[in-house]
């Protein structure tokens, strides 16, 4: 008689029923079965400690990235050169290690929960390692839009600088040179540094497009920039092109009508050139070429150096 059985007999015949008891294979296996149903709940309890503290970490973990957001959002309208470089930098390693740390911990975790879960197929804990699925790739795809918002410009047009854009630039070395006529350098190779900030939103658009036309024309060759100081309120930032370049002029054409030619006869050529005219042109900026041979061995702007002007740059 199994004690099972015994257990559901009147108490008056419990007695007479253990004397007569003896262990079958039964007992065993619930008694084996009591043991495993209480591992269950301590592992149970363990998971639910696991999951407080992985929302905790990913409630902490989505306060940082949107506090993060914030700041680059704020640093991208409008965007401050001074220090933004250094927060987007210091942005996208804090990201870089944010994720690495969360990564680990929380593949980690599910490894283990998926261990647990093929042997105990607990239904909370097969939830528990969907929900924290779902929100490591929810938080992962944050974190990677966020670095790519974060990333520094890759253009080698854009140096180190403290000036905000190009046009102050160059009134302030015009403003600091007594002689008539003042040089920078540019270089049209990636692998050397720019002078002067070429902010691709404004007005520096136009010269960022021409130099690197120019650039990939004449590849590893140097380019010189002067201002020249062509009225009390204008100046003029020629920009001469080193070796043979490409461009033929036709006599009568005017600049809009080549590179709009030169924009139909190619799918590619002349469109960054006719996008930098068009910007120039839309801020009351004049672009001329000049010609030597019937070949373009040079362009300039005419730039206004005053802000009470009548031409503002916005």
């Amino acid at each position: 008689m199994s004690r099972e059985i015994i257990t559901r007999l009147p108490p008056a015949l419990q007695a007479e029923g253990a004397e007569s008891y003896l262990p079958d294979e039964a007992d065993r296996q619930i008694v084996l079965l009591q043991q495993e149903v209480d591992k269950l709940d301590k592992q149970v309890g363990e998971l639910q400690k696991t999951r407080q503290t992985l929302d905790e970490r990913l409630a902490e973990a989505d306060s940082r990235t949107r506090q993060l957001e914030g700041e680059l959002e704020s640093q991208q309208h409008p965007p401050k050169l001074t220090s933004g470089t250094d927060l987007r930098q210091h942005g996208v390693a804090v990201l870089f290690r944010l994720l690495e740390e969360l990564g680990q911990s929380l593949m980690q975790t599910l490894s283990e929960l998926e261990t647990a879960l093929g042997r105990i197929m607990h239904p909370e804990a097969l939830g528990l390692v969907q929900r924290c699925r779902d929100r490591l790739l929810i938080l992962t795809e944050r974190i990677l839009t966020l670095q790519r918002h974060a990333e520094p410009l890759q253009n080698p047009w854009v140096p180190k600088t403290d000036w905000l854009d190009l046009l102050d630039f160059f009134k302030e070395l015009a403003r600091q040179q007594s002689l008539e006529a003042a040089s920078i350098r540019l270089f049209s190779s990636p692998r050397l540094q720019a002078v002067g900030q070429l902010d691709p939103a404004r007005f520096e658009e136009a010269a960022l497009l021409l130099l690197q036309e120019v650039q990939r024309r004449n590849p590893d060759e140097e380019i010189t920039v002067t201002l020249r100081k062509s009225g009390l309120d204008s100046a003029q930032l020629l920009v001469a092109l080193s070796g043979a370049a490409d461009w033929e002029l036709p006599e009568t054409a005017t600049l809009a009508d080549f590179l709009t030619q030169q924009l139909e006869e190619s799918d590619t050529f002349g469109l960054e050139l006719l996008v930098a005219w068009d910007v120039l042109d839309r801020h009351g900026i004049a672009l001329e070429f000049h010609r030597e041979q019937e070949r373009a061995s040079g362009f300039s702007f005419s730039l206004p150096l005053h802000p009470d002007s009548a031409t503002q740059f916005t």
